[in-house]
């Protein structure tokens, strides 16, 4: 989750891929931010037979952008932020653009600011309706957060089979140097191809990534 690389920062972006070239990896990683689709063009154009993916940052945008940035780039995901729960980016004609596509809504619960107050102390302060019933009710379809312990049980028993998911824990163990993960449900991410089998470039006892809950298709 390259979500801090500036791919328009050439040295950074150089350097990124020359550690991604080199492990073979280009294909797990999922550059993000707010590139230009021509500039993310450019930068795919610069290696070639390279599976590049990139995810657009929509921060505090509007209705109008998430709609043009469906249908000009139609990404497999698109990650929104939002300060304010009005945000028009989450509106009936912008979700319906990303459907459209088929693209899913990536939004992050760690903090209030990053959803419109829906964060993940709300839900563990007692109320996971205002947090994840709030964000899986208005067009979410990833959630970026650190509480399986407490999402899990809450999607099956509120949602259940009408929301079907997985849930994939993003841990890192390492076994020799090798990868492996574990999760609930499919092991291979529908948007972007989860690594079976990554040659680790340091030795880590245990690593935890994060997970993500995602709504899957049908």
């Amino acid at each position: 989750n390259l979500d801090k690389v500036d791919i328009n920062n050439t040295a950074l972006r150089s350097a990124i891929m020359t550690t991604l070239q080199a492990t073979d990896t280009v294909d797990h990683a999922i550059f993000k931010g707010s590139a230009s689709g021509a500039q993310v063009t450019s930068m795919q154009a610069l290696y070639p037979g390279e599976t590049i993916h990139y995810m657009p940052i929509l921060s505090n945008s509007s209705e109008a952008t998430m709609i043009s940035t469906m249908n000009d780039r139609t990404p497999p995901a698109a990650e929104l932020i939002f300060s304010s729960d009005t945000t028009t980016m989450l509106s009936d004609a912008a979700l319906a653009s990303a459907d459209a596509v088929d693209s899913h809504i990536w939004i992050n619960s760690l903090w209030s600011s990053l959803c419109g107050g829906h964060h993940d102390a709300v839900a563990l302060g007692g109320n996971p309706e205002g947090s994840w019933g709030w964000l899986t009710d208005n067009g979410a379809t990833i959630i970026q957060m650190d509480n399986a312990a407490q999402l899990i049980p809450y999607l099956e028993d509120s949602r259940g089979n009408n929301h079907l998911h997985f849930i994939n824990f993003c841990h890192v163990e390492t076994d020799n140097g090798r990868y492996h993960s574990t999760g609930k449900g499919p092991q291979q991410d529908e948007i972007f191809p989860f690594p079976q089998d990554l040659q680790v470039v340091h030795e880590f006892d245990f690593v935890f990534v994060g997970i993500v809950w995602m709504r899957l298709r049908v």
